[in-house]
């Protein structure tokens, strides 16, 4: 595993960009569902949030003490779960990307985490 994410175009089978700000092993990585940002998420402790027509990095999130396992967007694209190793889950809103809305503590690492089909 590296630190990047390649973003490739289909149709093309043309490399558009590499995301390559994380410093460890991305591990998970999701759309939202308007296909205008990308979330990565990564053995360094942080999810980023990128723009996906141009790969510049959008928002920066830093507030778990290990490696993230996963990340995804809810279904209107304005809210992301990210769980990890720390034994904690977050949720994060994009109106303030700053500080996480919610954390929820676990017992022990948290492999995967998502949304309902209605998002919540």
């Amino acid at each position: 595993m590296d630190s990047t994410a390649i973003i490739w175009d289909l149709e093309t089978d043309k490399k558009l960009y590499e995301l390559e700000e994380h410093q460890a092993e991305v591990i998970s990585i999701s759309y939202n569902s308007d296909g205008d940002k990308i979330l990565t998420g990564s053995f360094d402790d942080t999810a980023k949030i990128w723009d996906t027509y141009n790969g510049e990095l959008l928002f920066d999130l830093k507030e778990h003490e290990s490696e993230i396992s996963s990340c995804q967007f809810n279904f209107w694209g304005n809210m992301i779960v990210t769980s990890s190793i720390d034994k904690k889950c977050k949720i994060w809103d994009l109106r303030n990307m700053f500080k996480s809305l919610k954390t929820f503590e676990h017992e022990g690492e948290v492999m995967e985490a998502c949304f309902n089909l209605i998002g919540s």
